[in-house]
């Protein structure tokens, strides 16, 4: 499960307080900027 946007810049604070999601949760690398690029990605039809 990535964590994406804003949240993902303080996911060492949250992520460890999450106990009932089984699935490996990480930040995502590119933080807030994730989104952009991910709908540059899609106009781009990758």
């Amino acid at each position: 499960f990535i964590i994406g946007g804003g949240v993902s810049r303080k996911a060492d604070k949250f992520l460890p307080l999450i106990e009932k999601v089984r699935a490996e949760m990480v930040p995502a690398e590119l933080q807030n900027n994730a989104g952009i690029v991910g709908a540059a990605m899609a106009a781009a039809g990758r």
